[in-house]
This record gives structure tokens, sequence and C-alpha cells, in this order.
């Protein structure tokens, strides 16, 4: 599902009136996790997750194709943890 369709289907919900409010509605909660997530903290959502900020370490790693030994720098990643009931919910 891309974010078009995924706009759609929230649009879909009795409490957004038309495709627009549903669009900025999404859009204010990506923005708000990602300005968070930048200033480093963590964002814990009840029942569905908790997003989080990682660093990785510098490090030394092979080019597969070519064999070659390439320095990888570091840096930071977000990470993902699904909630008990999320978990559940999917394998149900």
């Amino acid at each position: 599902m891309n974010n078009s369709e995924f706009v759609d289907r929230v649009s879909e919900e009795p409490l957004f009136s038309t495709r627009k409010e549903a669009r900025e509605a999404v859009e204010t909660v990506f923005d708000t996790l990602d300005r968070v997530l930048r200033s480093g903290q963590s964002v814990m959502i009840t029942d569905f997750g908790k997003f989080s900020v990682v660093g990785r370490n510098e490090r030394s790693g092979v080019n597969p194709r070519t064999g070659e030994k390439i320095h990888i720098s570091a840096k930071k990643a977000v990470t993902f943890k699904a909630a008990k009931v999320l978990k559940e919910n999917v394998n149900a």
C-alpha cells in the first residue's frame, strides 16, 4: 500500500468528511513522527509499537560484487518494535 492508497483508506473513516482532511491528518502524524525522531527521541504508540533511533558504528565491509573492502560510515537508523497487541492482531 502506498501513501495515496493509505490516505484513501483513512478517508473512508466517518471522522473525515473529505479526502483532503484525511490527507492533512496523515501528513501531520508523519511530520510529527519525523520531527520527534530527528530530535533523537522515541515515539511509543500504545497497542501499536515503538519507533526509536539507534546509532550504527562505523565498520568495514566488503562489496559483494567486486570483493573490494569498503569503509561504512557511522549513521543513525530508525527501528520499530511492534507492540504485543499489534502482533496478535496481525496473526489473528
